[in-house]
This record gives C-alpha cells, structure tokens and sequence, in this order.
C-alpha cells in the first residue's frame, strides 16, 4: 500500500484488524468501509460494544484524514459479482451508502453504478447504522426504490 494512485480504497478485513491500516496513507483518500461489527461472528469486542457510534464512525474518527463512505456491508461477495446489471434494467439492486462528505459519497456513487448497482445515499455516516447486520437491508436484495421506503421508515421517530 505504500504507492496509493487511487482516489477510493476499499476496505474489507476483518473489523478488528481495522487499526493495522495507515492512515497517513489513506490520508485525502475516500475510504469504503465494506466492514461490519458482527459479534455473533467476530466475538464482542468492547470498542464496538461500549461505543453509541457505529462501527463506520469508530472508523472514520482513526482514518480522520480520509472521507469513510460505508457500502459493500450488506452485500455477499457471491452476489456483488453474479448481481451486477446495466442501468435501467428492471431488476437492478439497490445498494445504500452513508458517509459526512458529499464529494466522496458522489464518488462512491458512482462506483457503485460502475459495478452495476443503483446507489443511494442513506445520509450522514451514522445513517449507515440501518444497513448493518440484523436490519431489513442487511443482505437484502433491494431495488432503489424499496431501498428509499425502508431508509425513510427508519428514519422516522417510534410512535407510542
């Protein structure tokens, strides 16, 4: 990693190997945070557990000089490659990100089109939180537009 050129560097070890990164090196870098805090599978580990932030803020706050965009968390690696279609197609998936810096989220959305996914932005870095593991958007296969309703239903306050 010592001769980074690209402006996006995606990141997908295991959540706690995240401080084995350099981050003078993904310093002014947009960073995808495809990583998820998952303690069936990873064990409880305090940091996450101990923390209100999700694992995307913890992140971002070590990467400090880069724009971390969480995506690619709620996807398997079997469907990123077999899903992918042409813009338009009728059976397109959706694929949401978050992230605190529109430049790099527009970025991002646009590789994300590239891969052959329709973006969409779920808002700030903590928006992520509705696309991490136990949610309805976990792993699910979602078009832009139920991906939309179920990110706005999140959104709105718990009625009593």
């Amino acid at each position: 990693m010592r001769n980074l050129t690209s402006s996006i560097v995606v990141v997908a070890v295991p959540l706690n190997k995240y401080r084995t990164l350099a981050p003078d090196l993904l310093a002014g870098r947009t960073v995808i945070d495809a990583m998820n805090y998952w303690a069936p599978i990873d064990g409880e580990i305090d940091e996450f557990e101990n923390d209100e932030r999700t694992s995307s803020e913890i992140v971002q706050a070590y990467l400090s000089g880069s724009d971390v965009v969480k995506t690619l968390n709620h996807i398997g690696y079997h469907d990123l490659e077999e899903d992918g279609r042409l813009p338009g197609s009728e059976d397109r998936r959706a694929l949401a990100l978050a992230g605190g810096n529109n430049d790099a989220k527009a970025l991002v959305a646009g590789f994300i089109d590239r891969l052959g996914y329709d973006p969409v932005d779920a808002g700030p870095l903590e928006s992520g939180r509705a696309f991490q593991p136990g949610t309805e958007i976990f792993n699910g296969s979602h078009s832009a537009t139920q991906l939309r309703s179920i990110l706005a239903a999140d959104r709105e306050p718990a009625r009593a």
